[in-house]
């Protein structure tokens, strides 16, 4: 199995359907309800097909759709897209919801920042053969300043994928943000601990931290980058509502870490100086991990 198909699995959160019920629950309603509120068109009629008058919905990030019960949704809706780079969580989500083969609801399988699977395996590949060719000079500094190199060449050369302006009236995106370039941390952990327990180990510690820092430092910076780019998508592609939902901290934190991408994406809201609602939640990420958000459900209002 490569490299990548192993971590992969450790994105899949064991029993999300099941834990997750109350949060997927309030989070659709929440959609329910402020879709209701739209008024019929001047050109109702008593005839007139639901496809005429009632709103699409685009789900950014669908994954399997453990936070949004598709099947309470689509009366709501004439048609929902569900986008995501992981077309067979998509599939998952459609069976889940017994709607595969539903006309009204459709999958996009793209990036919108342009990193698909293929990028994230070649970093593996690069990976393992710079530390084949390199293994008498290497150190922990020089293995993070490669790993940056290859990233920012990745980077550097994406191709996004680019909505149509004004193609869905409600356009919803939650736990998105924090996740842009989270794989790219997870594979350079995955060498990292490996390589402090065999290359490395002669390494005071302290230069493997300070080596990873300067990774992960890198990655913030892109994420200033990136960031706007997907709000300035997602806002685009509406015309009457986008909905955020970005991780605050961890819940219980004591320290109050920001969750990276979460803290840039609210950061770039406000300096739009968008009219916004805020209203906050739990998400019970991994119970038995003991690991769950505060979230901050974020309402933009576009008309």
């Amino acid at each position: 199995m490569h490299l990548y198909d192993q971590l992969q699995q450790h994105f899949i959160i064991p029993n999300a359907y099941t834990n997750w019920k109350n949060y997927r629950e309030e989070l659709t309603q929440s959609l329910i309800k402020e879709t209701n509120q739209i008024t019929l068109p001047l050109s109702f009629h008593a005839n007139m097909a639901e496809t005429d008058w009632l709103p699409t919905l685009l789900i950014v990030g669908a994954g399997a759709c453990n936070d949004l019960d598709l099947q309470q949704l689509l009366p709501h809706y004439s048609h929902i897209t569900l986008l995501d780079s992981n077309s067979n969580s998509m599939q998952q989500a459609l069976h889940t919801y017994h709607l595969t083969e539903h006309p009204d609801i459709s999958c996009l399988s793209e990036s919108l920042i342009g990193i698909t699977d293929e990028h994230y395996m070649e970093l593996c590949d690069e990976l393992q053969f710079y530390l084949a060719e390199s293994k008498e000079q290497l150190s922990p500094q020089s293995f993070a300043k490669h790993a940056v190199s290859l990233v920012n060449e990745q980077l550097a050369h994406r191709r996004p994928f680019s909505l149509p302006e004004r193609s869905y009236d409600y356009v919803c995106c939650f736990g998105v943000h924090s996740q842009l370039l989270a794989m790219y941390s997870y594979i350079y952990h995955a060498f990292d601990v490996n390589l402090r327990d065999s290359i490395f180990h002669s390494f005071d510690p302290s230069i493997c931290d300070m080596a990873e820092a300067n990774y992960m430092n890198y990655l913030k910076e892109q994420n200033d980058q990136l960031i706007p780019e997907l709000n300035t998508q997602l806002l685009s592609c509406a015309t009457r509502t986008v909905w955020i939902g970005l991780e605050q901290q961890r819940t219980n934190d004591s320290n109050h870490s920001p969750i990276e991408g979460a803290r840039q994406a609210l950061n770039d809201l406000a300096a739009r100086k968008l009219p916004f609602h805020i209203r906050n939640t739990v998400w019970p990420f991994y119970p038995d991990g003991n690991i769950s958000y505060d979230m901050q459900i974020i309402q933009i209002p576009l008309v």
